[in-house]
C-alpha cells in the first residue's frame, strides 16, 4: 500500500463536509458509517475479484487499527495539536 498525505487537519475537513451533507455526522460515530459506506462504494469499483477485495479491505482495517492506537497515544501523551504522523 502506497503512502499517503494524511493528516488531522484533512480529517477535519472530511468530518465538517460529512456534518454539512447530514447534521447527525457531527458525530464522529455516524460519520465513520458514512466512511465505511464510502470504503465500501470505493472498493466495489475497483477491477478487482472477491478475494483481492478482500484482502484490501483487510489492509484498510490494519491501517485503520494503527491510526487509532497512533490517536490513543498522541491523546495520552497531551502531545498537542498538529500533523498525525504514523509511528514507525
Amino acid at each position: 500500500m502506497s503512502t499517503i498525505d494524511f493528516n488531522a487537519d484533512l480529517a477535519r475537513q472530511i468530518h465538517k463536509l460529512l456534518a454539512e451533507h447530514d447534521e447527525r455526522a457531527s458525530d464522529a460515530g455516524v460519520a465513520a458509517h458514512y466512511l465505511a459506506a464510502t470504503l465500501g462504494f470505493w472498493v466495489g469499483q475497483l477491477d478487482e475479484n472477491n478475494a483481492d477485495r478482500g484482502e484490501r479491505l483487510e489492509q484498510l482495517f490494519k491501517m485503520a487499527v494503527h491510526v487509532i492506537h497512533d490517536v490513543d497515544q498522541f491523546k495520552q501523551n497531551n502531545d498537542g495539536v498538529g500533523t498525525w504522523k504514523p509511528n514507525t
